[in-house]
Formats: structure tokens, sequence, C-alpha cells
């Protein structure tokens, strides 16, 4: 999710450009942002309250340098956006040659860097890749009989959407067994030995046919489901020796208790959800002031921006990452 909002906000900051444009005999001037937008009052103004334009250097994020023109009216100064300190003298070059000539109108533009892009294509590429994976793993299976077709059809879904149907023969079907495995996962800490997977492989005389490609989270869920599967085909129960088998099979998978399930864990999560959703709320704040013109890219931070956006996506965060970690049974 982190990943789409960055490079939705970093698509929209690449192609937001400011112009200002002033007509002198109607005595207004107005600022234009490409993409998001503002209310009169914050971007209009009367021709003649513009004095003068100065340009602000400053050094941003890995010490380069910016350009930031700052429109003066009167006592009042307004901070355009943060371009290449060449364009900003240019911009307040083509402004102050203006204010002191007689051209009647003024149309100057400052473009936004389109490097943002760079970052865009990152963050989609992570974000596309995060989410192939994650949906590779989950989603519900839906086993049904098909007695004409003579076939189980294992129906996926995945966030409410039919996602596949794969058609599974039970003609000579003579046992029914769980293949379990364990899956690396970003929260186990070192040593751990991953999560539990599982897939159910019907067992026919020519060999094994899965009812899965992928196996999927759970150790009760799958214990449940081989004892219903193999009431509904009418298979005979196996040979005490190889429920032996199966039992400490099951057992040697059974999953562990996560570290986050204690309380140190439950600590250390909600910092990682302060943390991961003060910068998400500060990054939504920011997409949507910009979108309902509340705010402009070359604000700077008050107080009550922090507040409202890290505190709000803090809070959030610390909520989310206890939910995620509460007790509950192991599936």
């Amino acid at each position: 999710m982190g990943a789409y909002v960055v490079a939705a906000i970093t698509l929209w900051a690449a192609f937001d450009d400011q112009r200002l444009l002033c007509d002198r005999p109607a005595d207004r001037c107005r600022i234009e942002n490409a993409l998001s937008s503002g209310g009169p009052g914050r971007l209009a103004f009367d021709a003649s309250e513009l004095d003068n334009v100065e340009v602000e250097l400053g050094r941003g994020s890995k010490n380069r340098e910016y350009g930031m023109p700052v429109l003066v009216l009167g006592a009042e100064r307004r901070n355009m956006r943060r371009v290449s300190p060449d364009e900003a003298r240019h911009f307040a070059d083509a402004v102050n040659a203006w204010i002191h000539g007689a051209e009647p109108a003024l149309d100057v533009e400052l473009r936004s860097t389109r490097w943002l892009l760079l970052a865009t294509i990152i963050g989609l590429v992570c974000g596309v890749g995060l989410t192939a994976s994650a949906l590779r793993t989950i989603g519900r299976l839906r086993v049904e009989i098909d007695p004409d077709r003579r076939c189980l059809v294992v129906t996926r879904h995945c966030l409410a959407a039919r996602w596949s149907e794969k058609l599974v023969p039970i003609d000579g079907a003579t046992d029914l067994k769980i293949e379990w495995t364990r899956g690396a996962s970003f929260w186990d800490r070192r040593g751990h030995p991953g999560e539990t997977r599982a897939r159910l492989l019907l067992v026919t005389r020519s060999g094994g046919r899965a009812l899965s490609e992928v196996h999927f989270q759970g150790h009760g869920v799958h214990l449940r489901a081989e004892r219903e599967l193999r009431d509904l085909l009418g298979l005979e129960s196996q040979p005490a020796d190889l429920q032996e088998l199966a039992r400490r099979d099951a057992a040697a998978h059974a999953p562990t208790t996560s570290w986050f399930s204690s309380t140190r864990g439950r600590v250390a999560a909600a910092w990682i959800g302060a943390t991961t959703g003060w910068l998400l709320g500060m990054a939504l704040f920011g997409a949507v002031g910009l979108l309902l013109g509340v705010l402009e890219l070359g604000d700077s931070v008050d107080g009550w921006m922090l507040a409202v956006g890290g505190g709000g996506g803090g809070l959030s965060g610390v909520i989310f990452a206890l939910h995620l970690t509460r007790p509950r049974e192991p599936r």
C-alpha cells in the first residue's frame, strides 16, 4: 500500500506545474497549479500589490540546492514552487521586468521536476511485485464434487472475486493426504522455522493429484478439510501405521508461537505501526491537501499538520498493529 501511495504522490508532484498569470488592466493576478487547486483568496490578488519577486536559495535532501521565488505583496510574502536556482532566477527576472514595464499581461511558469517520475516507477514496480507475491498465497478454496464429470471442482476466491477454477478427476482415488511445508515471512525472527503452509493431495493408482498449485497458510484448516473431503469421497481410513505417520508429520509442522504475540513483541509491533503509520499519514495528508488546494508544495510544515497527518496516521498504525498481533487460535 505504501508503495502505491508514494507512486501516486510523486506522479502528482511531477506534473503539478505552477503558473503566475497577471492582467494589468484588470489589476488581477492569480496562481494556477496544473493539478491541485485552491480558493480564490489564496491564489488570487491585486496586480498592484505585487512589488517585487525575490529568490530564496536553500539545500534540500542529499544537499541539493534549490531556488524558491517569493512574491512580495506589501507586507505579505507568498512562496512559490521550489525549482532549480536557474529556473527560479529566470522566473523572478521575468516577473520583475513585467512589474517595471508596461506589458498588459504576464504568463510565466514554474515546471515541477520530472525526475520525480523515477520515484513513481520504482514505487509502482515495488507495489506490483509485492502485490503479485501476496496474491499467490492468499484466498479461499471451495471444493465441490461434480458427479456428472467425476471430478472435484476447486474454485479459488480472492478479494471477493472468483480467481480460478481447477478440475481434479476422482476416478481411481484411493487416499487423501496433506502435503506440509514451511514458508518464510517478513515478520519471522531469525531462526524461526517459518509459517505453516499445506495443500491437499488426492492419491490415485497412477500417482498424486494436487488440489491447488501453491501451498496456502493454515494448519487446523487443512486437517479439517482433509477429514471432511475424505468423508465426502467415501475413502476408507488409513491403516494405523500410516495414521501415526500423518499425525507426526502434522505435529512437526504445527505453527509456532510468534514472537510478536508476546508482550515485548506487541510493544515492538506497536512501535513499527506508529512510525510507519506516521510516514503514511503525512504522505496521505499531503496528497489530500494538494488535491483540495489547502496545501502547496512550497508550504512549510506546521505543528497542526504534524498533529493531523502524522498523529492520525501513527495512532491508526498502532491500532492496526495491535489488531494483527492480538491473541488468537492458530488457523
